[in-house]
């Protein structure tokens, strides 16, 4: 194995831990009381980015797509929204 491998328990170990601090991030009180904040910030534009994001699928070659974490996670993040239009997600 390469030394720039990371080990699989690591890798998992950082993501777990990352993936507990954004939901604590996406499910702050003082964001989640103020719904529009909330959705303007967050539930919208991942709407809007979505198609986007969709018709990239569609080019020939990779695609590079870069969102802050809180976008990510939870029922209203673009990983859910993807999900739920039948894409598979899966995070490397």
């Amino acid at each position: 194995k390469p030394a720039t491998e990371i080990p699989e328990a690591i890798k998992q170990a950082v993501n777990e831990s990352l993936h507990k601090a954004l939901e604590a991030v996406h499910n702050r009180k003082d964001v989640k009381q103020d719904a529009e904040m909330y959705e303007r910030l967050l539930v919208a534009r991942n709407r809007d980015w979505l198609p986007t994001i969709e018709s990239l699928f569609t080019r020939r070659g990779a695609a590079f797509v870069v969102v802050g974490a809180a976008h990510l996670v939870g029922p209203d993040g673009l990983v859910q929204m993807l999900k739920a239009k039948g894409y598979s997600v899966e995070q490397l």
